[in-house]
């Protein structure tokens, strides 16, 4: 009867091709939110989003203004796929493990109702 079990539940297992698929993705978004790279890569982005925020102001010309508003949109969207990458790959729990990234979670909602 074990036999039976067993058998049963490797053919539910193995014929669940969506749920291997998504284990793939979840694998590789772990080990994209490990990397050191991808961290510097982001902070490198945080640098170039605070100096575009330091450029803001009414001395610029509208066309630079206007511009500036499409980076946002590109930082923006560049926060929400490491958030997503990391919510992802490390899971909520893990992920919610390190205060900041309350504080992210924050920033990337309050960003997202005022666009």
């Amino acid at each position: 009867m074990v036999n039976a079990l067993e058998d049963f539940s490797v053919i539910i297992w193995s014929s669940n091709a969506a749920m291997k698929k998504w284990q793939k993705v979840e694998y590789a978004f772990y080990i994209i939110a490990k990397n050191d790279i991808f961290d510097i890569i982001v902070l490198g982005v945080v640098i170039i989003n605070s100096f575009f925020m330091a450029l803001d102001g009414n001395l610029l010309k509208p066309e630079i203004l206007d511009r500036m508003n499409i980076s946002y949109y590109v930082f923006n969207s560049i926060f929400i796929m490491e958030y997503l990458v990391k919510f992802i790959g490390l899971g909520p729990f893990i992920y919610y493990a390190d205060p900041f990234n309350f504080l992210d979670t924050f920033i990337i909602g309050l960003d997202y109702g005022t666009t």
